[in-house]
């Protein structure tokens, strides 16, 4: 068959070209907390779904003389019929690293790295949906330079692809060319074709209680020819079938986190869209409870890991959605990538575009979840891994969020050390109907106080046909301030009457993330957190997350109170004293130093204020930086924060 003449709509992976897998670690409390039940029943309605509409497209083509799969080779491309029009016009999907482990500071985690971490994704399993599967037998998916065994199991018997190779080598790549290195080079990946990808999905949470999946695809709105709109005016940023199903899979896998490419049309633009060359965003990059990635240029990093300058890549589509929700999500680096090819078991090219910046985030992410699970033998809700990952971003661009980066560049270093919980908290709490929950914390005056809640949404009505329809597409409306004295600070949200100018401070009631950031923050001084809720609660009671960052220690309870010990010389040299400066007769306490990593460098146990006035512990044995002193009673911990010379 040949090509068709005609105007095609193209299904696109946004991409730019310039054995077995270890059993995922701790599944039981991933499926627990999982209704199986009601995935097992989705995954045969998608798959069932999938065969017929497959079916269908290929009589179609047989009929009117299309191809249902298009090689292009001088591009690296596939395409394949994915859906047609209502006048008949055929809809095809096709396939849209050293640098950006730097850009996102994800080298700090792995071994080697600046944290001392050694993150590197062992046993960790990813799932990998794209045009085709990956060449397995690339030397970068090997065990180790003399193993032939491969972490990558394909597992649809269809050719390997470029793209997924690609894809793959961002995402797990060892090392064995420097340059290429992946994000999580010891981890494993199950890779699969785009057919059937929701059935799928079901299918890798129910078996192997999947945490993150790649997807670099989706719907273009322009034909790649012409320039011109090829779309009805009105899906983009409309919160379609397509964006509701995802959002299903993941309420009822509350572990589980879809990541997405979010096109790379950036410097294309339409009549009828939000704003002059944004609202580009089509299916499932509409979801609320997925994460949207967006496209970087390598950052500026100092040696600290702090951002210095990180700008778009023109081509990264823009949000945001038809309700005004924030989207894309994040941004990684997806430019001039240098990842793993399909044309030999030890060829690589480079490739640029949000399918990139995708995987950077992917590969990065599940490191997160096998810190979590390091520290507390237990994996994140999906939603406290993007609340993390979205709290912790460097603002870029324009201030607060916006519809270009999202929530800023990834900060892999923040996130870990956010997770730590030395100047931060981490909590999944749930928010019952009527309820308020507040948290009463301490500014360190160091940094901004920053307080979010994410939470997975039940999904919402699939919006109407109309252009640009602004009914929010949330369900349960979570509110988080943060109040002291008179004051009350506000949530970020994009100005509905200019959702593509610079982001307000006010009630969201579109998001379901919101974080309010507290600036000039005073030292030492007590702020509140109050988490409520709009209406009625859906199933009576949602989950969330909640991180708090810029605190002076943990939660303060009840007769245990930042007050209750002071700390000197600081900085200190060779000696640092504390001065108790109450009594609370009965308490057995525990005075310990931790480091900027989150590890234990020195510890005395069972002091009594009663009997320890005055402590004095030596710290000439440790090397120059900062520490914190914690005081705990075996409920609630104090920390404070010291220089050592």
């Amino acid at each position: 068959m040949k090509i068709l003449k005609k105007k095609i709509l193209i299904i696109s992976t946004l991409l730019l070209i310039s054995s077995a897998y270890a059993q995922i670690k701790d599944k039981k409390k991933v499926l627990d907390n999982s209704n199986v039940i009601e995935l097992k029943r989705l995954e045969k309605k998608f798959t069932e779904s999938s065969i017929s509409k497959q079916n269908k497209l290929k009589k179609l083509a047989q009929i009117n003389n299309w191809d249902y799969i298009i090689l292009d080779k001088k591009n690296n491309k596939i395409s394949q019929l994915y859906d047609v029009t209502e006048n008949n016009t055929p809809i095809y999907r096709t396939t849209f690293n050293h640098n950006a482990s730097i850009s996102t500071r994800t080298n700090f985690l792995n071994t080697g790295g600046g944290l001392n971490l050694n993150l590197n994704g062992a046993n960790m399993l990813i799932g990998l949906w794209d045009g085709g599967v990956v060449r397995d037998d690339h030397i970068e998916f090997s065990e180790g330079p003399f193993s032939t065994t491969s972490r990558v199991n394909n597992m649809d018997n269809v050719s390997p692809d470029f793209h997924a190779t690609h894809v793959a080598g961002t995402m797990i790549a060892r090392g064995s060319n420097p340059d290429a290195k992946g994000m999580a080079p010891e981890a494993n990946i199950n890779s699969y074709d785009w057919n059937n990808d929701m059935g799928e999905v079901n299918s890798e949470i129910t078996t192997n209680g999947l945490l993150i999946s790649n997807h670099s695809y989706g719907v273009p709105v322009f034909d790649e020819d012409t320039g011109q709109i090829q779309v009805p005016n009105s899906w983009p940023g409309k919160y379609r079938q397509e964006a509701r199903n995802w959002d299903l899979i993941h309420y009822n896998a509350p572990y589980y986190l879809m990541v997405v490419s979010a096109g790379n049309e950036g410097s294309l633009s339409y009549s009828g869209s939000l704003g002059t060359n944004r609202d580009k965003l089509i299916g499932e990059k509409n979801s609320k409870n997925n994460l949207v990635i967006a496209n970087g240029q390598d950052a500026i990093i100092n040696a600290q890991g702090d951002l210095v300058s990180v700008t778009i890549n023109e081509s990264s589509s823009q949000g945001p959605t038809d309700d005004r929700r924030i989207k894309p999500d994040i941004t990684g680096n997806g430019t001039g990538l240098l990842s793993t090819s399909s044309t030999g078991i030890q060829d690589y090219a480079q490739a640029t575009g949000t399918s990139m910046s995708a995987p950077n985030v992917t590969g990065s992410l599940i490191l997160l979840q096998e810190y979590y699970n390091d520290l507390y033998n237990s994996f994140m809700r999906s939603s406290t891994l993007k609340g993390i990952a979205l709290h912790t971003a460097d603002d870029a661009g324009r201030p607060g969020p916006d519809e270009v980066f999202g929530w800023g560049l990834l900060n892999s270093k923040k996130a870990a050390e956010t997770i730590a919980q030395t100047t931060s908290s981490v909590e999944e709490l749930t928010l019952s109907q009527g309820q308020t929950i507040t948290r009463t914390v301490t500014a360190n005056g160091l940094e901004e106080l920053k307080a979010s809640i994410t939470w997975t949404d039940v999904p919402g009505q699939v919006a109407d046909n109309n252009l640009n329809s602004s009914t929010p597409v949330l369900v349960n409306d979570l509110d988080i301030r943060v109040t002291r004295n008179s004051d009350t600070y506000l949530p970020w949200r994009l100005d509905f009457f200019n959702p593509t100018g610079d982001a307000i401070k006010a009630d969201n009631n579109v998001d379901n993330v919101e974080r309010v950031d507290v600036e000039n923050t005073v030292a030492n001084a007590e702020y509140t957190v109050i988490i409520t809720h709009k209406g009625s609660l859906t199933n009576s009671s949602q989950d969330f997350a909640l991180v708090i960052t810029g605190i002076d220690g943990t939660l303060n309870a009840e007769k245990f109170t930042k007050n209750i010990f002071s700390i000197y010389p600081n900085p200190a040299n060779n000696k640092l004293n504390i001065q108790f400066n109450q009594s609370i007769s009965g308490d057995n306490l525990q005075l310990s130093i931790i480091d900027m990593l989150g590890r234990t460098v020195s510890k005395q146990q069972e002091l009594s204020i009663e009997t320890y006035n005055n402590t004095s512990i030596d710290v000439s044995s440790l090397d120059k930086g900062t520490y914190f002193i914690n005081l705990s009673n075996g409920n609630s911990t104090i920390t404070k924060k010291f220089i050592k010379e």
